[in-house]
């Protein structure tokens, strides 16, 4: 404890662009039990929240209950060896990780820090900090499964960090020997990069996942909508703020000092503290699509407080536009080429096609028995058992597979792990090079993988033997532009098309203190590395070789037949 109390003359803080002094004063809290709600109505619990002053809309949460809600994720994501503990010495509280770091929470000081950000939120199974697979590599009885991951790995980490939080104007409060502390500000700082936030409808709790509300729709705008309290509106806003200052990776692209500054230069601010509901929640949309517009960054559902309503913003989307147009003009070339659509795994002479337009497996689905019953191909809809299925053809008896295209150009995107393994599939292994946009940690993590389900991680695994090509266009976006940028780094895969859609950085999935579901790109950017140094995809991947008309992206006899004439 006495190490991590003198990490606090060290830490570096994160800034705010409205700096305040908090009142000094003693709050009433007055408490009530609530329903939590736990990604699904048929899983509810009883969570005791505390309310200042009276007003019953702001929730805090004490710091027992604070420790229960983080180690609920070990359950949430199966992941059984993590585990936080806590202590405390004053008016500090220190959690502990299995994995030694720390983060504390200083309410003398109105502070949480951290002494390793990145180390704090991985999972226990993780090769290093910044691991973005979130497949654990083995399965229930401990045999290795898909993914391996190598100790050719590296992580660079960071200083310790912390939040003041007065430069928010939001308070932590302790009294009676506990300490208390917003439920929205507990969300954003150590829940949401779970993929899951905690919203309050104004009466009970719930634990989102970042699909959405499902089967918690109904209760969670069970509540009357009304008008925010004037408390309710300024916390809202100055709680965004922190939220994005915290999370967003994109700032210093977008030339964002802080979103306090953005908000008041675009005179958003006096919007997004509307007592209507419904116009803060426009106002967010308009920020969004305006003035982030990264196509990561979109609007989910309302408050609660305006009601499940569509909310309709006043400003388009520039990128959203540009993708939708792109999409139309290569949806109707696919129409007229293959009128019965374009089949996930097919073969033309020696050109094998793998073809999916989202990188999404379910961990649920047994693959390596599918695989043994020779049932894959009843699941192509499932990307990992698609590759599994087009490596099985391709690397048959006899096969006259030459060449392997992978179609990315109607691909905005999906999971990270999917796109590791498509990556690993085509090249040998796959090298993902992440940075933290807030805390400056950057890592390479090297991953291998089994897809002819003999779970051995070795080169029968890939079909790095053979020519291979990807078309993308500038749809292809997010892990549809990561894999095509990879691919343009190794120099051992021929892209062809438009340049790709670029998307930097993984979803993070959030919510407002009045309830509002959105997401925008997180703190986690992905980069190719050359010479020792990281640049980002957001920009995209050019193509080696142009395809000047969008009907020649499916003309697959005619692709074929320059593709063989290329060798």
């Amino acid at each position: 404890m006495k190490k991590l109390l003198a990490m606090l003359l060290t830490l570096v803080l994160l800034l705010s662009a409205m700096p305040t002094a908090l009142a000094e004063h003693v709050p009433e809290i007055s408490s009530r039990v609530a329903t939590l709600y736990d990604h699904s109505v048929s899983n509810a619990s009883e969570i005791t929240l505390y309310f200042l002053n009276g007003q019953t809309d702001i929730p805090y949460i004490d710091m027992d209950t604070a420790l229960a809600l983080q180690n609920r994720i070990s359950v949430f994501f199966k992941d059984p060896g993590f585990k936080v503990t806590m202590e405390t010495e004053g008016e500090t509280y220190m959690f502990t990780r299995e994995n030694g770091s720390h983060a504390i929470v200083d309410f003398e000081k109105n502070l949480i820090g951290w002494d390793n950000y990145n180390l704090y939120i991985t999972a226990s199974y993780a090769i290093q900090p910044l691991d973005i697979v979130s497949h654990p590599g083995y399965n229930a009885d401990g045999e290795p499964e898909l993914f391996q991951r190598s100790s050719a790995s590296f992580y660079r980490g960071s200083e310790s960090m912390g939040v003041k939080l007065s430069d928010f104007e939001i308070e932590l409060v302790y009294q009676d020997g506990m300490g208390y502390l917003p439920l929205q500000t507990f969300s954003d700082l150590f829940i949401a990069y779970t993929y899951t936030n905690l919203a309050f409808n104004g009466e009970d709790v719930f634990m989102i996942e970042a699909d959405g509300l499902g089967d918690m729709t109904e209760k969670y705008y069970s509540v009357e909508p009304g008008p925010r309290s004037e408390a309710l509106a300024r916390f809202t806003y100055l709680e965004t703020c922190l939220s994005l200052q915290f999370n967003y990776g994109l700032k210093e692209k977008h030339n964002i000092p802080s979103f306090g500054t953005l908000f008041e230069q675009t005179d958003m601010a006096e919007r997004l503290q509307s007592t209507d509901a419904l116009e803060a929640d426009v106002a967010l949309m308009d920020v969004i699509n305006g003035y982030i517009d990264d196509l990561h960054s979109s609007f989910h559902y309302a408050s609660p407080y305006a009601g499940n309503v569509p909310v309709k913003s006043n400003v388009q989307s520039i990128s959203t536009t540009r993708l939708l147009n792109h999409m139309m003009k290569l949806q109707y070339a696919a129409m007229q080429a293959l009128p019965e659509g374009r089949p996930p795994y097919q073969e033309i002479g020696n050109t094998a096609y793998v073809t999916f337009n989202k990188f999404r497996y379910s961990r649920e689905n047994d693959f390596y028995g599918a695989l043994e019953r020779g049932e894959l191909e009843n699941m192509l809809d499932d990307v990992v058992a698609l590759i599994m299925y087009a490596h099985q053809q391709i690397t048959r008896e006899n096969s006259p597979i030459e060449n392997v295209v992978l179609d990315l150009s109607a691909n905005t995107g999906g999971d990270a792990d999917v796109a590791v393994y498509t990556i690993a599939w085509f090249l040998g292994e796959c090298d993902i090079h992440l940075v933290d946009a807030m805390t400056g940690a950057q890592s390479t993590s090297v991953y291998h993988i089994d897809v002819n389900g003999d779970r051995v991680f070795d080169a029968s695994d890939s079909v790095a033997h053979l020519n291979r090509y990807c078309l993308i266009s500038p749809v292809s976006f997010s892990c549809g532009n990561l894999v095509p940028c990879m691919f343009k780094s190794s120099c051992d895969v021929t892209l062809l098309g438009r340049r790709s859609g670029g998307g930097a950085c993984a979803v993070q999935p959030l919510v407002t203190a009045d309830g509002t579901l959105w997401q925008v790109s997180s703190r986690l950017r992905l980069n190719t590395v050359m010479n020792g140094s990281f640049y980002d995809v957001d920009e995209g991947a050019e193509p080696d070789i142009v395809i000047d008309k969008v009907a020649d992206y499916y003309d697959r006899e005619k692709l074929t037949d320059y593709i063989n004439g290329l060798l």
